[in-house]
């Protein structure tokens, strides 16, 4: 994977908003970030999803095993309202990691991973997040672009 040409963005997860910068990644179907919980030493180098800090955090505790070509992560699932820029804030289940391998995404211009990908590349029982905007209604076309300025 080429970091250098990797699209990420911003998003904030709970209430009040945790702010995490994520690749969008169309290879892959499932949202996570790093949580208080992961000490690896990728976690140490980005931000950090506290769940107690949450108002609106809802614990899934179903087991996580997310596997790249870069790396893992284990964790558990989520569930906390989503914003996404000023517009869209919208419940969604979401991958917390607790342990990722050694230095995957350390040195990484994002946090975690925001999936685009296919439903059936999704974690087993969720909705993948552009799956779940369509569904709630919040976009009229199943279709997204990527703006690119440099």
């Amino acid at each position: 994977m080429d970091l250098q040409v990797s699209q990420v963005g911003s998003i904030a997860i709970g209430t009040p908003p945790q702010e995490f910068t994520v690749m969008f990644d169309t290879g892959s179907s499932d949202l996570w970030v790093p949580s208080t919980h992961c000490h690896s030493p990728s976690c140490l180098t980005h931000s950090l999803f506290n769940p107690h800090k949450s108002t609106t955090f809802k614990l899934l505790d179903n087991p996580v095993d997310l596997i790249y070509a870069s790396g893992r992560i284990n964790g558990v699932l989520g569930q906390d309202v989503i914003q996404i820029g000023n517009l869209l804030h919208f419940n969604q289940t979401f991958a917390l990691s607790q342990k990722q391998s050694k230095h995957f995404f350390q040195n990484a211009p994002f946090d975690g991973i925001l999936g685009l990908g296919f439903p059936s590349l999704a974690i087993q029982g969720t909705t993948p997040l552009f799956d779940n905007l369509k569904k709630l209604g919040l976009i009229p076309y199943p279709l997204f672009a990527f703006y690119l300025s440099w």
